[in-house]
């Protein structure tokens, strides 16, 4: 039902709706950039309570060589417009990649090229290149998706029941979080990957997808990609059972399992694995500084209430389809598990799955143990 559940406010399909109007009315007329500009921040500050006073406006850059002006900057968030999108992306492309240079944590930041309907968001990559995230054309008939993609640079605060689908369009591959992330973790990566345990934890793991799927695939890619989604899926849990983020202190606990334990009292629930790779090197301090950031991007949803699978989708996302192909994953959709298990007439009793995966079966066979037959 929550994936049913609009997660915008309800008068946001009418601001999006004005907001279209108004500026088609500014594109038609031929408006100069500062109307665009100040059509997109009205709206901002409307639907997302973006403060105007925290908005700089023709923010000065001076830094070396590094001239210029940034349209408006807020936060972390670069806003570059444009009146003439395709004709003006390269210029924009440039003179982001200039903005980034001036800020003293480059990383920390993402870039909007708008012209008032169609955006692109961008991240500056450890190797000093402008990346690409995601585009969107904003449509007033489109609310769900125009709110998704903005709140994912400006994260409104509205707290929801996560689902797999929100999942992914929050921290998937896609995504601002999911970029900016899995390149610091890569970064970091490189940094410690000559360090013996390092080395033996990144072998091992490759070791082990050989002897399970027939060939090794040494990705350092994947490997940040599995750090990622454990990194995650820890958080996940963590907010799930305890409600909140750990104290500081707490957050190595939190990779190597020991949190759990202590905590919680789940001995088993994780352990000191392929994925602590960074913990007792000179990347460790950064390592646990990315993990309590990711924890902020979680506030927005309420873990009080899971009701699915919401892993599932990420993952098969962030591992691509080849890979998954080489693994010899495939995942049972949830709708498909449901119709199994009401073609089976299952009404209660011991069902074996000796593949289990991440255990699709077992919320639809709880849900049925529990009612009544």
């Amino acid at each position: 039902m929550s994936a049913t559940i609009p997660p915008y406010p309800p008068e946001f399909p009418v601001l999006l709706k004005g907001y279209c109007e108004q500026m088609d009315e500014a594109i038609r007329a031929k408006r100069h950039h500062d109307t665009r500009r100040h059509l997109f921040l009205n709206f901002l500050h409307e639907a997302f309570g973006v403060d105007p006073v925290e908005v700089e406006l023709e923010h000065k850059v001076k830094a070396g060589e590094v001239r210029g002006r940034i349209d408006a900057l807020w936060r972390h968030a670069i806003v570059e417009v444009k009146t003439d999108f395709d004709e003006e992306r390269h210029e924009a492309q440039r003179e982001l990649k200039k903005y980034f240079a001036s800020r003293p944590r480059p990383a920390d930041y993402i870039g909007m090229v708008t012209d008032g309907r169609r955006c692109e968001a961008w991240h500056l990559n450890r190797n000093n290149e402008l990346v690409p995230i995601s585009e969107i054309k904003v449509c007033p008939d489109d609310p769900l998706t125009a709110w998704r993609w903005l709140d994912q640079f400006l994260s409104s605060g509205i707290r929801r029941i996560p689902s797999s689908e929100e999942l992914v369009l929050r921290f998937g591959a896609q995504t601002a979080i999911f970029s900016k992330a899995s390149d610091q973790l890569l970064k970091l990566f490189e940094r410690v990957k000559g360090e013996p345990p390092v080395e033996v934890r990144f072998r091992e793991w490759n070791v082990l997808l050989a002897k399970v799927y027939g060939s090794p695939l040494g990705k350092p890619a994947l490997f940040i990609n599995h750090t990622y989604l454990a990194l995650i899926s820890r958080i996940i849990v963590t907010l799930a059972l305890k409600g909140k983020a750990p104290k500081k202190g707490e957050l190595r606990g939190l990779v190597d399992g020991s949190f759990f334990a202590r905590q919680l009292n789940l001995k088993n629930l994780a352990e000191p694995d392929f994925f602590c790779w960074a913990l007792g090197t000179k990347a460790e301090a950064d390592f646990l500084l990315l993990l309590s950031n990711l924890f902020q991007h979680f506030t927005v949803f309420d873990f009080s209430q899971l009701s699915e699978d919401i892993l599932k989708n990420l993952y098969q996302e962030l591992v691509d389809p080849e890979a998954r192909h080489d693994l010899g994953e495939y995942y049972t959709p949830d709708w498909l598990a449901e119709l199994t298990l009401e073609r089976l007439g299952y009404k209660g009793g011991k069902i074996l799955d000796p593949a289990c995966g991440s255990g699709g079966f077992l919320l639809p066979l709880s849900t049925r143990c529990a009612t009544p037959a």
